[in-house]
């Protein structure tokens, strides 16, 4: 702003910049002189920013930037106007007399704050150093005192118990009162200890009591969720089979599966619409069952024909097969995975609206499913096509399911085989680090989840950056600096 005011004081003087004044400012200033035509591009700047072959404050402010801009083009816009301005402007008349003034009050302004810096810290030293001499005189006195008067009880406590000794009575007296002390102790102690004794039993039995009460009422509500019980046999094996009814979020139906030649139960877990599906296939039903219909015994023991038995190394295993209940389309591929040193069976299922993943461990019986729609899938594709372009087309082992001809194929039947290749590749089976329990997810989501979970990381730091600063600025306001006449010397004094 005062370089643009001190050209405008250019004979003959105004409140604009004409073109004579431009032209004179930019050869004192040598704009562009390492360019060609630096004439006919700073002709051209001044076209394009005049109003009227004028320049306002404004406009003088646009064309340094464009001409700072074309003479250093290396830099930042905002650092080629600073570098332009102190290589250039600053040696104006008025603009350097300004800056120098500036500079002066800056100066002024940080030897001050050094001052008054210097003076805070040496009133707080001589401060402390009156307070700990003060407190030492204070100690000093406080432990002679102490000192003093221990000595002087001393005297007279050892006077009493010399009179007192001298007395045949007062030897008396103290076996009395001896004796009656070590009554009352006994009496209080073996009083306190029965109590203590009545007060245990007394929680053990309430204890017992609750613990009576709560498998009284999970009895009973296991006995009233209960829908079938009956005894089947499957080969040779004889087994008890169970159903449960619980209703908590969703309706949802437990099958148990208890062996007594091996003592072992197999539980398994059917939501609505598997049971509903189950049955409806079963009872070859026209129209959609309802409860009622679902709970008879005749449409219950359908469940129980589900159950299949395999001889594992001589044990018996039961499993309730889900085929055509839950998984809509086809099988597509069935797989053997391995993570986090367990093996996984990997199923896949294809319909025309999404594809179902299912995996099975053996050792634990555990089951996993998830799924993914083709609108979903095909975002996915183009995503990975467009963040792995540069990797296609660089690599020379690349994936025959990632050339970008292929990417957008892979959901047609005949590419199936690689489309069936690059989702197996990136499905992830981990273990979560909150239950402990295995969890299959894509690979997009994982990434998702490591997104967040740095975006959460970086936004505490920043909080915790915040909470400080805040602190800091409270306590610097928190104190105030006075001068105290009696001892004639400064101080700080805390406002709070």
């Amino acid at each position: 702003d005062e370089a643009f005011h001190a050209v405008c004081r250019w004979h003959p003087k105004g409140t604009l910049i004409d073109n004579v004044k431009w032209a004179k400012l930019c050869r004192q200033m040598r704009f562009l002189s390492n360019m060609k035509n630096s004439k006919h591009e700073i002709d051209m700047a001044f076209v394009r920013h005049s109003d009227a072959r004028k320049l306002d404050l404004v406009r003088f402010h646009s064309i340094l930037d464009d001409i700072a801009s074309m003479q250093h083009p290396e830099l930042t816009k905002e650092n080629a106007l600073i570098k332009t301005v102190w290589s250039s402007i600053v040696t104006l008349t008025d603009v350097n007399a300004m800056m120098w003034k500036e500079a002066k009050a800056m100066a002024l302004r940080h030897e001050s704050l050094r001052v008054c810096a210097e003076t805070r810290i040496a009133a707080f030293v001589r401060k402390e150093i009156q307070e700990s001499k003060s407190k030492e005189m204070k100690s000093a006195a406080l432990i002679i005192q102490k000192q003093m008067r221990q000595v002087f009880a001393r005297r007279f406590v050892a006077s009493l118990l010399k009179k007192m000794k001298e007395d045949e009575m007062f030897q008396l007296r103290i076996k009395c009162a001896t004796s009656l002390q070590t009554s009352w102790r006994r009496f209080f102690w073996r009083n306190r200890f029965l109590n203590h004794q009545k007060r245990k039993i007394e929680c053990e039995r309430q204890n017992n009591t609750k613990k009576r009460e709560h498998l009284r009422q999970k009895r009973r509500l296991s006995l009233a969720s209960l829908l079938y019980r009956d005894v089947i046999r499957i080969d040779t094996t004889i087994a008890t089979v169970s159903i449960h009814l619980y209703e908590d979020v969703q309706t949802t139906m437990l099958l148990k599966v208890y062996v007594p030649s091996t003592r072992e139960t197999f539980s398994f877990r059917l939501n609505e619409n598997e049971v509903r599906e189950c049955l409806e296939r079963a009872l070859c039903s026209e129209g959609r069952l309802s409860w009622d219909e679902m709970l008879k015994r005749d449409a219950l023991n359908e469940l129980t024909k589900r159950l299949m038995i395999r001889n594992v190394r001589g044990r018996p295993i039961f499993l309730f097969s889900r085929r055509n209940i839950v998984e809509r389309g086809l099988l597509i591929k069935t797989a053997v995975l391995q993570s986090c040193g367990e093996i996984f069976l990997l199923s896949m299922f294809r319909s025309p609206y999404d594809i179902v993943f299912c995996t099975y461990q053996p050792s634990t019986r555990l089951q996993l499913r998830t799924k993914i729609s083709i609108p979903k899938l095909s975002s996915w594709l183009n995503q990975s096509y467009a963040e792995n372009r540069t990797t296609w087309s660089s690599s020379e082992n690349a994936d025959a399911s990632f050339i970008p001809e292929q990417a957008l194929r892979l959901l047609k039947q005949e590419n199936q085989p690689n489309l069936i290749e690059w989702l197996v590749k990136r499905v992830v089976i981990r273990e979560n680090p909150k239950h402990g329990k295995f969890e299959l997810l894509f690979q997009y989501e994982a990434e998702e989840e490591r997104v967040i979970k740095l975006v959460t990381k970086i936004q505490s730091q920043w909080r915790r950056i915040k909470s400080r600063r805040a602190a800091k600025s409270q306590t610097y306001t928190h104190w105030e600096k006075i001068y105290v006449r009696e001892e004639r010397m400064f101080a700080y004094r805390n406002t709070i």
